[in-house]
């Protein structure tokens, strides 16, 4: 620095006899007024000395500062005259001085500064780019990237670049062509890596025009008939009945038997219809009390309530089956599109999944046919209205739709049974006559499915629907039993119809069966009485000891049932080698618990400190074998009992709950079979 003042010293004296010799300085560096305008002397006026030309006295000699002022850019000498003007106004003269030299990966600092005026910057040197050197490469496929691993020459860093799979070369099969129901699929295969893949661009689909159109009557399905212009397929597509235009000149019959029934005809297709009341039938349980029970509407309470009900019909006859009802939940949106017979909603893969049955004659009537109709499709568009009922959030009355049965010539019995929760209010059960000639040509065999067997009527024309006929739930009878080496273990039961031969397997845990004549108790101190029974069924010795309670080791227990993270032991004298199992009861004291899970795996059960295997064979209670307000012994776990055991002559049983909503009472078993 002392080096640079001494340049300034020898540099000023120069500039200013260079400066003095000049006429004039470019004051548009500030601003100022043109260059072009020649100055009578080397001082120049800054931005402001234009608009006060002439304001100096006659004869002023302008003073100025000995000191630079500068910016970025220039450097000069500022008045002290209290006039605004500068003198010596010049361009920096600048020098650099590298104070550290940048690299690859550092940045560099420098000083750059005026030789005249002293003004000095910091500047930063950015950093240098590297010098690669390529030391290893992997080039790309179609299916794998590539890279390049280099290093720098100058700072020895490590690099790698990112080579981005090729593109397929594919080559392309046309192995199905496209048409209105098949999809066009493709075989691609590249050239260069042998990669193949299918395409699948889809199928055209029909393009269907209606070619022929019949409107449906109350007594026949109207129908288009569709062409595709593409393949030329043509298919039918069916409307629903008309509905009947009943007369209104309603009948009222009172047999000599049974309840009265009003009678009515269609005044398009003269096709009759008869009308039973429900408030005329016998009810099993109870009906659901509301206004619309004021207007003669049923609703049955509960799960396994029935209404029967008997009337007389003097022959034979085909009916179609309908409902006339209201729906009390017509304001819910979300309930008008569900499916009328289905518990839960339209979409319950279930087709079994009703809400409601009906038995004609003893007869089971199908319901698949109205397993597509939801509450909207009836009730929207009726105009059978009771302000009243609209006002409490009831719907329009409609008929809906049930299923097809056959009536007998005299006594004809119904019975409408509530199986899952419903929306309807029924005030009659509507017969509309179909055929009363039709004799039914039945195939040889029984048809069947998991749940129920029927006849099948071969003859298209069968006025039941489908032709399904004498619907029946299977009547099981226990065909056979494979049995383990004891009761205890786990048997297959087979249980077929007697009426179609379809048959079932179920597996189960059978019970011993014991002669109470035979039986021995014995009572001792500790909370348990052993008893020694024979099984008649197995021949198995079993010494079960009943207990209540045992040593609570960490917890605590109430009600007779043990609480979550509670352990509890118990001590039995063995004798005998053998498998010896724990059994806990379970009592349900309401029906919605018998569908609750029931899981063991909530239980840690050891035999003498030894972990073991827990059963986990049934999946609810009433898998199990629970019934209501009764106590059923369940098989937690099993364990073998060694010679050491019997040396040391007793097996300590140790249970430990993890939950608290699983709390089996406790008044156990212990059973020693041998």
């Amino acid at each position: 620095m002392k080096k640079r003042r001494a340049i300034l010293g020898v540099l000023l004296p120069i500039l200013a006899l260079t400066l003095s010799a000049c006429d004039f300085l470019p004051t548009d560096l500030f601003g100022g007024k043109d260059n072009s305008q020649p100055s009578s002397s080397r001082r120049i006026r800054s931005n402001n000395s234009s608009s006060r030309s002439g304001a100096y006295p006659s004869g002023h000699v302008h003073k100025f500062s000995e000191e630079w002022s500068s910016n970025s850019q220039y450097h000069w000498h500022d008045a002290t005259c209290g006039h605004d003007v500068r003198s010596e106004v010049a361009p920096h003269n600048l020098q650099t001085e590298v104070i550290k030299a940048a690299t690859c990966q550092e940045t560099g600092q420098k000083i750059d500064y005026c030789t005249i005026c002293g003004y000095e910057a910091n500047v930063v040197i950015p950093t240098t780019n590297h010098t690669w050197s390529e030391y290893d490469r992997k080039e790309p496929t179609c299916l794998e990237s590539g890279y390049i691993k280099k290093f720098c020459t100058v700072c020895g860093v490590f690099g790698e670049d990112y080579l981005p799979p090729t593109e397929h070369n594919f080559e392309e099969e046309i192995i199905q062509y496209r048409t209105c129901v098949d999809s066009e699929i493709i075989r691609r295969r590249c050239k260069v890596c042998g990669y193949e893949e299918i395409i699948d661009n889809g199928c055209y689909g029909h393009d269907f025009q209606v070619i022929e159109h019949q409107d449906s009557t109350c007594s026949q399905q109207g129908y288009d008939r569709l062409y595709c212009s593409r393949c030329g397929e043509v298919i039918y597509s069916y409307y629903q009945l008309a509905n009947h235009v009943w007369s209104g000149n309603v009948s009222s019959v009172a047999p000599a038997s049974g309840v009265p029934y009003l009678t009515d005809y269609c005044l398009n297709c003269g096709q009759q219809k008869i009308a039973v009341a429900t408030v005329n039938g016998s009810i099993e349980g109870g009906i659901k009390d509301s206004i619309a029970t004021q207007y003669g509407y049923i609703k049955l309470g509960s799960n396994g309530a029935a209404l029967n009900l008997e009337f007389t019909y003097p022959e034979s006859a085909y009916v179609r089956i309908y409902q006339h009802a209201i729906y009390d939940n017509w304001r819910n949106d979300s309930y008008r599109y569900a499916n009328y017979h289905c518990v839960s909603s339209a979409l319950s893969p279930d087709p079994y999944n009703y809400n409601f049955s009906m038995e004609v004659n003893g007869q089971l009537v199908d319901m698949s046919e109205s397993g597509y109709i939801s509450y909207f499709d009836f009730f929207a568009n009726s105009t059978e209205i009771n302000q009243d009922l609209i006002d409490n959030g009831f719907s329009p009355a409609a008929d809906c739709l049930i299923g097809d049965a056959q009536l007998v010539p005299g006594i004809n019995t119904i019975q409408y049974k509530r199986l899952g929760s419903y929306c309807l209010n029924v005030d009659y059960f509507v017969f509309v006559i179909t055929n009363t000639n039709h004799q039914h040509n039945l195939s040889s065999g029984m048809n069947y499915d998991e749940q129920y067997h029927w006849r099948q009527c071969m003859d298209p024309n069968c006025p039941i629907s489908g032709g399904i006929v004498d619907k029946y739930a299977h009547n099981y009878y226990q065909y056979r039993v494979d049995r383990g080496e004891s009761c205890s273990d786990i048997a297959c039961v087979i249980n077929n119809c007697a009426d179609c031969g379809y048959y079932q397997y179920s597996y189960e845990r059978l019970e011993h069966n014991y002669n109470e004549n035979e039986t021995t108790y014995v009572t001792n101190s500790n909370s348990y009485q052993q008893s020694i029974n024979h099984c008649s069924t197995c021949s198995k010795t079993v010494q079960a000891y009943q207990f209540s309670c045992g040593t609570v080791v960490e917890g605590s227990y109430s009600s007779g049932r043990l609480t979550q993270g509670t352990t509890m032991k118990w001590r039995f004298p063995v004798s005998k080698t053998g498998y010896v199992s724990l059994y806990l009861p379970m009592y349900v004291s309401s029906a919605s618990y018998l569908s609750r899970t029931f899981e063991s795996s909530l239980y840690d059960i050891s035999f003498n400190g030894n972990s073991c295997q827990r059963e986990d064979i049934y999946c609810t209670y009433q898998d199990a074998g629970v019934r209501l307000y009764e106590t059923k012994y369940i098989k937690f776990a099993t364990y073998y009992v060694t010679e050491y055991d019997v040396a040391t002559s007793e097996v300590e049983v140790t249970l430990t709950s993890s939950v608290s909503s699983y709390r089996p009472f406790f008044d156990g078993e212990i059973r020693l079979e041998y």
